[in-house]
């Protein structure tokens, strides 16, 4: 079909050429040239085949061109025996793969140069397929694939493809498990299996075509080598799949053939379906879209623009489902929109020509006669085609080409610019005179035509407008002048004066302007009373050259009302007139409006007007509503609706809305008050289920509230109880072991919510398995509903239960679940509650709660506190919170801003709660300071103590001072010390305060309503360290030592003493003594120098610390030795006496010495005949034992043994000799002569 379409166009064309010529050999009219060139493209599969040896033709057609010349690639061709000219025509014979790529036919005429579009002409090449063999080693069941070898990139494509297995030298088919693609040539396995194993050649056959004669195309037919693949192993049995798009071509040109191909692999072998831009493809009877291969293949037989777009190919098998996709660009040829035209303009400073075509991603180039223009100062090409030539000069007269292209074409129009030059012509200017109004915006247009192009100036009075321009005077060249706001000043004469090189040009006009009318009108707003008089007054301020004509237009419907206009002329530019009504009524409410007419010359009339507000009072309020009644909605509100009254000529404003609850009739209860707008008639009111009200509305005009209308609402839809008891309590008792007292907060009558309202005791006991339920009698359950306590009997003694109380009614039990309360039987609550309960309003929702506990607590065996809180006289809004055993404090959110609290608190235990608390009212409106932050000590040395502290986040209002109070931690009985600043500063030192030891620091912020909540901390103050002893003494004092003692009033952080010791001229004291005890009052320090000076000082210490203070310098001197001779010759006889005692002892102790050595001496001599020698022999044995030989006789001095009768397996390894001493049992001495 293409080919055909191609040789009509071929015929087309040579007749095309011939009417060309006719025309332009009649034709006598000068013209830039016209060029048809209808050269198609022949590029991919219709690549010229450059083996045929055929010619090749070049058309082109011309008029009004005086010659003409081919271009390729850009450069002109150069005829040759090959290349020449025929019939008008470029003809290349034989065409040759060097004669591939552009073509462009050129025209010339005196006007210039114009070029056509450009033709794109490829050489087919013949492919080679890789000849080298290849083998694959596959497992069964996976996705695999046999490249065929193609190149990526080919002209002409592949026009038939198949693959050959050598075993039956057969064409494989395509089945739902082989694919031969026709994008690539592959061969692709959805999944492999062992009869695959085989050897598979690809063969592709090419056609090359003529580009004139079907017939004479030829084929080319190549194989590729054979490809081996064997399969073996265990099969996969299962797989996911998988999908990839193979397209022949992804941007292509409107009419042409595309194949998008899904590869899929997978087991088991999945479903295949087609979609585009998300919506599902089917072409089963379409001709544009073709599917086979199994839906694998999508052939486009002819594309066109719409089929543009995102194309999706989805696989699915039963493991899961898997998709790819690809994008089609399908390209349109360009069309002219806006081609450039033949173009007469004057020389200008800038002139832009528009060139405009239709396409996909179209680009535009310039040409000057046939030469590419390239951006620079003077031309400028943009992207939307417009060329762009900067000061236009007479050279620029040339023929101009505009080529715009895609991707794929390209078309071209060329046209004859002509530049001029003359002189200025003033096209535009007003008339002579302009009048005008003070304020006015003033307008001259002046518009000059010229070559080169004029230049525009403004004289006002004669002089240039530029030297008297401001703010409100603009000059725009090409249009004219403009001034804003106009005044009196600006009054004259304007000239417009146009100029270039040729010449000049000027026109005048002259500009009147007059006062603007200003029209006030007095009173603007007035209320009156009916039956009164009253008059408005209207002040015209007018320019006096121009007339005015004074209207009132009244609000009145009927002319009942007296009234009379007066105008007069009050001075030059001035005139008044009034309206003055008399015994107004209601009815003459509303708007006046004083209206003048100025007459302005060559404007016409111009109006202004004042306007004044007249209100006349009937002096009444709304009617009350009517129809009102209301109906429920649900169990929660009522919906309450109305017709408004008569609003008696005075706007209703708003309704005014109570509802109060009736439910007991002595003690009514408001539920809501509101205003709603005066556009409402309906409002939905919340409500409690089972319950009566009475329902009120009233209107509100200007003159106050009209009567109350009401209607009562009986009892509401029913529901469930949304309410448990509160302040739920539950006591055991030692005295009675069966028994739990319970206790409640009755649920007011108003939240019933149902008839048969009551309550239900539910206890259950704690077991390790968790909850049993306890088996009740019919009194369990109370029907009453200002029941409030109940006595449960019956239960095992020193057991713990579970205690709660829910509410319910005819509706059902309620859906809050009670508060829980655990009970041991048998054993009474702690009789302790905390005491000096403190209430710090930190925020008018929040609390802060501050209890004292005492060590004493502990025998009372308290688990816990529990907090309740209500508002005060209203108890039935009890709230409760619990805290730890440890707790001294805890925070309460969430309340009712600006109300009166009632807290109260008591102690929890074993045996339930106690029946002891300790209760404190506190207002939410009287709100302390917060806790301070970052409370520290900084220094505490030296007798000087400095804190330091931040500022509360919540100060509620200016702090005053601060509070800090000191209490000994230890020493319980020592009076707390208390400082109060002066001023809000954070900052605080404290000398001599403080002695040594542990403190509680409390501190706390101070505003004018009170102290806030106090922060505690525990510090240690080490000041100047423990307290000093006193009355350091020497009591005794000697050449060489001396004897001190000391007392102390308090051993308070005492835990004992140091004592420091120096010489008269030594500069500092050296400890002496660290650890001197706290009970110990004396100290001896011995070596001291005789007839020397020393002082000594004492310490107290605590811990680590020692103290900075001590007793007091000590000074003593020791004795020399010539005050010691006295004291030596007193004590000589008792010296003499001791060393004549002590050297009788010695004479007495050498006298028995003396006896005891002769005495042994005399024994040993006695025992010498019976001494001598033993033996020992040691051998190795398997027991290692050791075995003594003894001689017959001991072996005296001088003699030797001889040893015989050894045993040859045991050498001996060593021989031992120690004494033998017969007389004392064969003993042997532990000394021997040694081993050998």
């Amino acid at each position: 079909m293409r080919n055909k379409l191609f040789l009509i166009k071929i015929w087309l064309f040579i007749l095309a050429i011939l009417l060309i010529d006719l025309i332009h050999c009649q034709s006598s009219s000068q013209k830039s040239p016209t060029i048809i060139f209808p050269m198609l493209n022949y590029v991919g599969n219709n690549a010229i085949d450059t083996n045929a040896s055929l010619e090749f033709v070049v058309p082109c057609s011309v008029m009004f061109g005086d010659q003409r010349r081919w271009l390729h690639n850009g450069v002109i061709v150069q005829y040759n025996d090959r290349i020449k000219i025929k019939n008008y025509a470029l003809s290349i014979e034989p065409f040759q793969l060097q004669d591939s790529g552009t073509y462009r036919c050129q025209a010339s005429n005196r006007y210039g140069t114009a070029i056509s579009r450009y033709a794109k002409i490829e050489a087919a090449k013949v492919p080679v397929i890789d000849s080298a063999g290849v083998s694959y080693q596959l497992q069964p069941g996976i996705a695999a694939n046999l490249n065929c070898q193609l190149p990526s990139s080919q002209s002409p494509m592949p026009s038939l493809i198949y693959w050959k297995q050598r075993s039956t030298n057969k064409i494989i088919v395509e089945d739902e498990r082989i694919t031969v693609s026709a994008v690539n040539g592959n061969l692709y396995f959805a999944n492999t299996q062992v009869s695959d194993s085989n050897e598979y050649q690809c063969h592709v056959v090419f056609t090359l075509r003529h580009p004139y004669r079907q017939r004479d195309n030829r084929n080319i037919s190549l194989n590729g080598n054979w490809q081996t693949v064997r399969i073996s192993g265990a099969p996969f049995t299962q797989t996911h799949p998988f999908a990839e798009i193979l397209a022949s071509a992804t941007h292509v040109v409107e009419g042409d053939y595309i194949v998008l191909e899904c590869i899929v692999g997978g087991y088991p072998i999945p479903d295949v379906a087609w979609y585009k831009d998300g919506r599902t493809l089917e072409p089963s009877n379409s001709v544009a879209y073709q599917l086979s291969a199994r839906s694998r293949r999508l052939r486009i037989t002819e594309a066109k623009s719409t089929d543009s777009g995102i194309y999706t190919c989805i696989t699915k098998n039963r493991h899961s489902t898997t998709n790819t996709s690809v994008t089609l660009h399908i390209y349109t040829e360009p069309l002219w929109i806006s081609p450039p035209e033949d173009t007469y303009i004057l020389e200008k400073k800038r002139f832009d020509w528009p060139c405009l075509a239709s396409g996909i991603d179209i680009t535009y180039k310039w040409f000057i006669n046939g030469k590419p223009i390239t951006n620079s100062s003077r031309y400028q090409s943009w992207p939307n085609g417009t060329l762009t030539i900067h000061d236009v000069k007479v050279s620029d007269t040339a023929i101009y080409t505009c080529n715009a292209e895609t991707l794929f074409e390209n078309i071209a129009q060329s046209a004859y610019l002509n530049v001029s030059i003359r002189a200025p012509v003033i096209q535009y200017f007003p008339h002579s005179i302009i009048h005008l109004n003070a304020g006015d915006r003033a307008r001259i247009y002046c518009n000059a035509t010229g070559g080169p192009t004029p230049v525009i100036s403004f004289l006002k009075d004669g002089k240039p407008l530029q030297d008297q321009a401001t703010d409100r005077i603009e000059l725009i060249q090409g249009i004219g002048l403009i001034i804003q706001n106009i005044s009196l000043a600006d009054a004259g004469q304007y000239g417009c004066v146009a100029k270039n090189r040729l010449g000049t040009t000027e026109r005048y006009v002259t500009i009147i302007v007059y006062q603007q009318t200003e029209v006030k009108i007095q009173p603007v707003n007035i209320i009156n009373k009916k039956n009164t008089n009253l008059t408005l007054s209207c002040s015209i301020y007018k320019d006096s050259r121009l007339r005015i004509n004074v209207t009132w237009l009244t609000a009145m419907e009927n002319h009942v009302t007296k009234y009379t206009i007066s105008t007069y002329q009050e001075r030059k530019n001035l005139y008044i007139s009034t309206l003055s009504l008399y015994q107004v009524q209601v009815h003459d409410s509303g708007t006046y409006t004083c209206i003048v007419e100025t007459f302005v010359p060559t404007k016409g009339i111009i109006e202004s007007t004042a306007r004044s507000e007249i209100t006349i009072k009937k002096q009444d309020v709304p009617d009350p509503p009517y129809n009102v009644h209301c109906y429920s909605l649900n169990t929660s509100a009522i919906r309450l609706e109305w017709t408004a009254g008569d609003s008696n000529l005075a706007a209703i404003k708003e309704f005014n809305l109570a509802v109060v609850m009736t439910t007991i009739s002595s003690l009514p209860r408001s539920i809501m008050t509101a205003n709603v707008s005066a556009s409402i008639n309906s409002i939905d009111v919340p409500v409690q289920p089972y319950n009566t009200y009475l329902l009120f509305v009233a209107a509100t005009n200007l003159y106050g509230i009209g009567l109350t209308t009401r209607t009562e609402c009986n009892a509401t839809i029913y529901d469930i109880p949304h309410l448990v008891p509160s302040y739920l309590r539950a006591r055991a008792s030692s005295y009675t072991a069966d028994v739990i007292y319970t206790s409640w907060i009755p649920i007011p009558r108003i939240y019933y919510n149902a008839p048969g309202f009551g309550y239900k005791i539910v206890v259950n006991r704690v077991t390790p398995n968790g909850l049993q339920r306890v088996k009740r009698s019919a009194t369990a359950t109370v029907r009453y509903g200002n029941v409030s306590s109940e006595i449960i009997e019956g239960l095992l003694p020193n057991m713990i239960y579970e205690v709660k109380v829910i509410s319910f009614n005819d509706m059902g039990d309620s859906d809050v679940d009670g508060e829980t309360l655990l009970v041991r039987t048998g054993e009474s609550p702690p009789t302790f509650v905390p005491s000096n309960l403190y209430i710090y309003p930190i925020a008018p929702t929040r609390a802060w709660l501050a209890w004292h506990t005492n060590k004493s607590m502990q025998r009372y065996n308290i688990q816990g506190y529990k907090v309740a809180y209500w508002i005060e006289s209203d108890i039935q809004t009890t709230s409760t919170i619990n805290a730890a055993n440890n707790a001294t404090e805890i925070i309460i959110e969430d309340l009712r801003p600006y109300r009166n609290y009632t807290f109260q608190i008591t102690s929890i235990g074993n045996g339930g709660v106690s029946t002891l608390s300790l209760t404190r009212t506190r207002a939410m409106t009287s709100l302390v300071p917060g806790p301070v932050r970052s409370f520290e000590i900084i220094r505490n040395r030296l007798g000087t103590i400095e804190i330091a502290w931040s500022s509360p986040m919540n100060t509620n209002g200016p702090v005053l001072n601060y509070r800090i109070q000191c209490t000994d931690a230890v020493y319980t009985d020592i009076p707390p010390r208390i400082v109060v600043t002066s001023n809000n500063g954070t900052y605080l030192s404290l000398p001599f305060q403080f002695s040594y030891g542990y403190y509680i620091f409390s501190i706390m912020a101070k505003n004018a309503i009170g102290y806030g909540v106090p922060i505690t901390t525990e510090k240690r103050v080490i000041a100047y360290g423990p307290l000093p002893p006193q009355n350091l003494t020497a009591l005794h004092v000697s050449n060489v030592s001396t004897t001190l003692a000391w007392t102390i009033d308090s051993v308070r952080y005492v835990d004992g003493f140091v004592l420091e010791m120096k010489r008269t001229q030594d500069a500092a004291y050296q400890y002496f003594d660290t650890k001197i005890g706290v009970a110990q009052r004396q100290i001896t320090i011995n070596d001291l120098t005789p007839g020397t000076v020393y002082q000594f000082i004492m310490r107290s210490k605590h811990e680590e610390l020692i103290g900075d203070l001590h007793t007091g310098e000590l000074s003593i001197q020791t004795k020399s030795d010539k005050d010691n001779i006295r004291d030596t010759n007193d004590s000589t006889l008792q010296i003499i006496l001791i060393a004549s005692s002590i050297g009788l002892f010695c004479i007495i102790i050498t006298i028995v010495i003396i006896v005891i050595v002769r005495q042994r001496k005399k024994r040993n001599q006695d025992n010498h005949s019976n001494f001598g020698y033993v033996v020992t022999i040691k051998g190795k044995s398997r027991r290692n034992s050791i075995d003594t030989i003894r001689p017959p006789a001991p072996i005296t001095s001088n003699e030797g043994v001889i040893l015989s009768r050894l045993d040859p397996s045991r050498p001996t390894s060593t021989l031992q000799m120690p004494a033998f001493y017969p007389h004392l049992q064969d003993s042997e001495s532990d000394l021997h002569h040694g081993e050998e």
